[in-house]
């Protein structure tokens, strides 16, 4: 999931003059091998990460806190369906799939996911998604 030869990534530093980011930020899927990574990652950026298993969870999560707007990376385990039935339960923030191969794109995409990152995903890209969503400070 996470490029391991990124040593500004490993380290889990934050880039002087890189985007700060604030708010919640739900992960959603089976634990991939870097989750732990990218979760250290997002909180040095000043992200607060939930981690959710399934969809389920999201949407009972987001429904408990009346997190509507709230940023969602789904890891690939998710599966598209997982963006349509966000969608489908009203849920307006953004939505990145991670670690998606090129191919799988389209798929993503029509079920409702705002971008698609393939792996191994960078830290940049990923900050850079989330910032552009309105998770910044």
């Amino acid at each position: 999931l996470i490029d391991p030869g990124d040593e500004e990534q490993l380290a889990g530093e934050e880039p002087s003059g890189s985007t700060s980011l604030q708010g919640e930020v739900l992960l959603v899927g089976e634990s991939p091998a870097g989750a732990r990574l990218l979760v250290r990652m997002l909180e040095c950026a000043g992200a607060t990460v939930a981690v959710l298993r399934n969809v389920e969870s999201a949407l009972a999560h987001l429904q408990v806190e009346a997190l509507a707007s709230t940023p969602v990376l789904l890891a690939s385990s998710a599966g598209p369906a997982s963006a349509s039935a966000l969608r489908s339960a009203g849920h307006a923030g953004p939505i990145a799939a991670l670690d998606i191969p090129a191919s799988a794109t389209g798929d993503w995409l029509a079920a409702g996911c705002d971008a698609c990152l393939p792996g191994p995903v960078e830290r940049k890209r990923v900050v850079e998604f989330l910032a552009g969503s309105g998770a910044r400070r």
